[in-house]
């Protein structure tokens, strides 16, 4: 197995190929600046949506544990990110 398809088969079920090239395809043509601002938006804004779900469980607060793991699911969907998209 070559280093791409190992890469690629650690990746199936977590990462959703398909939707990363959806994003892409927003994009300009040879410019992935719009993708990479997505990718920079999710990256930054994901720690905080952890910390609402451990603050959440923390005071066993149901409503708001339902509300962060929502927005964390969602934004994960969002950017292919399927092995945080997915419910458990």
């Amino acid at each position: 197995m070559d280093h791409q398809t190992e890469s690629s088969a650690d990746l199936d079920g977590v990462i959703d190929a398909e939707t990363i090239e959806s994003l892409k395809s927003l994009c300009d043509p040879g410019d992935l600046s719009l993708f990479h601002d997505l990718t920079d938006t999710y990256l930054a804004d994901s720690p905080t949506r952890l910390e609402a779900v451990e603050a959440a469980l923390a005071t066993n607060d149901a409503g708001a544990m339902e509300r962060a793991a929502h927005g964390l699911r969602s934004s994960s969907a969002n950017m292919g990110a399927l092995g945080l998209a997915s419910p458990v």
